[in-house]
């Protein structure tokens, strides 16, 4: 971490911590010349940052909030489509193992709105680095990108005959095992 980076944030109340890296976020989002970024100060003490982005051809809802307690930043950027709940199995499947791999954060299914979300959490309760929050910020948005194209296709159903082979012969299995 380099020092000239580093906001040191030990003696400040929480309230404070976070008005000073949203601070310091609202820069950065001003520094890379995204004008459409909206800042919301919520009830709970919370500062959000919402907007829209294309990356790799994808559409991207991005959400950075800071919080208080516990004091983090939360990236969560929302993919561009809806998972129908009869391929949910599939999505999730697929979901696990994406997510293996992954350094920073994971793909999530919402099962009650059908929503895909790729999120990341840091811990901000001492320091704040804003060439790191650089390095998670981009990571999470390459890793919603590049999960769409494949999860988007699980979404609605659309499977190569192998994948369909391989899967009704997974059910076939499941099935007869829960009616023994």
């Amino acid at each position: 971490m380099s020092e000239s980076n580093a906001l040191e944030i030990y003696s400040e109340t929480p309230k404070d911590r976070v008005q000073a890296i949203a601070a310091e976020i609202g820069k950065y989002f001003d520094d890379n010349g995204w004008t459409t970024v909206t800042r919301k100060e919520c009830a709970n003490g919370a500062i959000a940052f919402y907007f829209n982005m294309s990356v790799k051809s994808v559409p991207l809802r991005i959400d950075v909030d800071i919080a208080e307690s516990p004091m983090v930043v939360r990236f969560n950027v929302t993919l561009p489509t809806l998972c129908a709940s009869e391929y949910a199995l599939l999505v999730d499947e697929f979901i696990t193992e994406f997510n293996y791999d992954q350094r920073y954060g994971a793909l999530k299914h919402d099962i009650n709105d059908g929503t895909l979300a790729y999120e990341y959490n840091v811990s901000v309760a001492h320091t704040f680095d804003i060439d790191d929050f650089d390095t998670y910020f981009n990571v999470c948005l390459y890793s919603a990108a590049n999960a769409y194209w494949d999860v988007s296709r699980l979404c609605v159903g659309r499977l190569s005959k192998a994948k369909l082979a391989e899967l009704t012969e997974k059910l076939t299995e499941m099935t007869q095992t829960l009616n023994e």
